[in-house]
């Protein structure tokens, strides 16, 4: 077999567009066999930086480890838009497993964790088929922020 220049140029593209696409639509914890994806929506233009929503799962990771695995195993998808939550905010439109963040473009990282978090909150609502209440989740969000600022301060 004959390997000339340009399929070595086609294969380090390839390699490369591959690790490109993977490190930013994917978040993927080998340690835990964590694996969430990572999508821009429509309003992604504004929300261009999926590495604060994977500094956030970090953060829950190491401040609130039973957050972060309850994450894990519920939420497959993690869309960065802005949403009905506002800027700085999040929502649950209702689908299970499928979390949106408006928190992704150079937030407090803490900040982050604690939303994916109340997010989480409201899918555990509807996988147990209560209605979503927004004072159980903000308490949710705000003993992981509480945690999160001991624990990662950066």
């Amino acid at each position: 077999m004959n390997i000339t220049g340009k399929k070595i140029v086609k294969l380090i593209v390839a390699v490369s567009v591959g690790v490109w696409i993977f490190s930013y639509f994917v978040y993927y914890d080998f340690e835990t066999s964590c694996f969430i994806k990572l999508k821009p929506g429509l309003m992604s233009f504004v929300e261009f930086n999926h590495s604060n929503i994977k500094e956030g799962l970090q953060a829950l990771k190491y401040g609130t480890p039973d957050v972060y695995a309850g994450v894990c195993s519920n939420i497959d998808t993690i869309e960065s838009d802005y949403g009905c939550g506002g800027w700085q905010g999040g929502c649950h439109y209702g689908e299970e497993g499928r979390i949106t963040l408006s928190t992704t473009h150079s937030e407090f990282v803490g900040w982050t964790a604690a939303i994916i978090g109340h997010e989480y909150c409201h899918d555990l609502q509807l996988r147990e088929g209560r209605s979503f209440s927004e004072e159980e989740c903000y308490s949710f969000d705000s003993q992981i922020l509480q945690t999160i600022v001991g624990v990662y301060p950066n």
